[in-house]
Formats: C-alpha cells, structure tokens, sequence
C-alpha cells in the first residue's frame, strides 16, 4: 500500500527549490519536472524524506510544484512542447547591429569532412544540444519517442543536399524500448552507408558508472523478454536521470574525434568579413597584442575596429559556451572573466 511510507512534503519542497536554485545556476535555465524528479530522488535529504523514483511521488510532485506555482510559493519549470512566441522589436539601431552581429553566419559545417547531426530522444534534453553545439552550426533534433517518417526524410534530405557522409550521435534512454527507438531509427536511416549513426549514451556501462537509478518497468512491452536476456533483468533508466553536465561530456567526446577546429575557426574569420559588408563599417583592423576591447562603455562599441569587436564576441560566447576559462594569453585586460 502507498500509505505504508510517509512523505514530508514540506522538506521535499524546500529540497526541491534549492534544487531547482542550483540548476538554473549551472545551466541557465529551470529544470523540467522530470529533471526535478531525478534531483530529488538522487538527494539524500528528499530521500530521508520520503521521496523516491517512483511514479506516485513523480505525480504528487507533479501536483505540489502545480499549485505552488500558482500561488507564488514554487518557481517555473522548463517546458518543452509548449511556449509563447512573439517576434522581436527593437528600441535602437545599436540593438539591430547587436541582433545581426549575433544571428548572420556563414555555413559553420563547410570544410569538415563529413557533417554532423546531434540527437536526443526526448525533447526535454533538446535546449542542452544548443547551448552545446549551436555555436558549430551542426543539425541538431529530438525524436519524441519513436522518429516519424517525416523527421527520418528530412534528416535523409538533408544529407543528399550536403553530399558529404553524415555522423549521428544519438543520446536515448537505456530501456527495451528505447533499445528499439535506437534500432528503428538506424534502420530507417541508413542508406547505402551515407549516414552512420553512433550511439553515445545510454549504453549499459553508463548506468554502473554513473550510479543511475533504474525505474521500475510495467509497461506492457514485446520487447521485454529480450531486454532481460541480453541484460540480465528488467528495468528503466531514462536519459534525464544522467547529468547534464555528464551528457555533454560523452557528446563531445564523441563529436571532437570528427571535428576539426582549425577549418571551423577559418569560418569564422569569414563571417567577421561578411557582417561587416552587412553592416557596412570600414576596413578591420588587428590590434596589436596589448590592445584592449573596452566593452562596458556602449558608446565607444562603433569606435571599435569592426573585425576586432566581432571575434572578441565570438571567443568570449565560445569559452561561455563550454564554461571554462579561455587561455590567459587569448583575454585582455577587459574580458569579463
């Protein structure tokens, strides 16, 4: 019976926003619920609490950050199938020249031997593979389960239009099911060896290695007699269970083996030429190794050599982007680190 194990829901959810504090701290933005769920069954306050991974705390929890939310108790969570849009406005033309020298860029692929398409089975991870590789222009999805036939055309379309070998580095829960969503997905794929599909996470080895948790599996499912033979029992992990930080780290030790850093560089030496075309600024000039950028006066950003302005940015997002510091010998005096 459920009502054998006690909640306190009080400490769970005093848990549960320092939580979700934490996260948006590292990572920029609030957790799903899901995401949540995973914080706090791996937490040994909650856990002392009450709280486990099982699908009655997942709902009350569900319920408890619901109303909290609605009464101002309980910060937002991050949702992924729905949102509200609207078009940008701008007050300025100095926040048009930002806006483009942020959104124009050239083809950040060309030149690498083959292209690159970063995949997550669930759209709830989908943000993390932006704020990861974005910056590189590579194709970036989530399958939403099994992938529909129109995602597998266009991710095939895309390939033939490109015309180079295709890598997929797919990310998918470790369950009979998404077993299948991973081999249905390289079977409806692959054609004639053009596309190469690597799976990187989550193999068997990842749940032992990173301590993760396995869910109860009821679900009624065909595949499940295999499962357990190749596996040795039945269980669930689910992607959202491993931490972000060490989802990145097997992306990209996949993604650098393939990936040349020198020719991504020379695209963007290209684009600082082409913004400022756009923008229709001077000659760039290179300062001289001593010379700063000041950025934190606005109004001497137009008096700044235009190439010098737009590669300062550009190795400034980069190091943010991968959250470490760039080598002293790279940042003036002025870079805000």
């Amino acid at each position: 019976m459920r009502g054998v194990r006690s909640h306190n829901w009080e400490v769970i959810l005093d848990r549960a926003r320092d939580l979700h504090a934490a996260f948006r701290a590292r990572f920029y933005r609030p957790p799903t619920l899901r995401r949540l769920h995973y914080e706090l069954s791996s937490d040994a306050s909650a856990v002392d609490a009450g709280y486990r991974n099982e699908l009655y705390d997942y709902k009350a929890l569900s319920t408890s950050t619901a109303e909290g939310r609605r009464n101002g108790s309980f910060p937002d969570l991050a949702e992924s199938a729905r949102y509200l849009s609207r078009d940008r406005a701008f007050a300025s033309a100095q926040e048009i020249r930002a806006y483009v020298r942020g959104l124009v860029r050239t083809d950040r692929m060309a030149g690498q031997t083959q292209s690159i398409c970063v995949v997550v089975e669930k759209a709830g991870s989908r943000d993390f593979l932006h704020d990861w590789f974005g910056q590189y222009g590579v194709f970036m999805t989530a399958l939403g389960g099994y992938p529909s036939q129109t995602l597998i055309d266009t991710i095939r379309a895309a390939q033939q239009r490109d015309g180079r070998r295709m890598l997929v580095l797919y990310a998918g829960d470790h369950d009979c099911s998404g077993e299948d969503i991973d081999r249905d997905f390289q079977s409806r794929l692959g054609v004639e060896g053009s596309i190469q599909v690597r799976r990187v996470a989550l193999l068997p080895e990842h749940i032992e290695h990173y301590r993760l948790q396995r869910s109860p599996f009821d679900k009624d499912d065909t595949r499940a007699r295999r499962f357990i033979q190749r596996h040795g029992g039945l269980w669930q992990t689910e992607l959202d269970a491993l931490d972000p930080d060490e989802l990145r780290q097997l992306f990209e030790a996949e993604f650098f083996q393939v990936w040349d850093m020198s020719v991504y560089h020379q695209r963007l030496a290209v684009e600082a030429d082409l913004l400022r075309d756009v923008l229709g600024q001077g000659e760039p000039t290179q300062t001289t190794e001593r010379e700063t950028i000041d950025l934190t006066d606005e109004t001497s950003l137009d008096e700044v050599p235009f190439l010098d302005l737009y590669m300062h940015g550009l190795r400034v997002q980069e190091a943010i982007s991968r959250r470490v510091q760039p080598p002293l010998e790279q940042l003036s005096d002025d870079d805000p680190w």
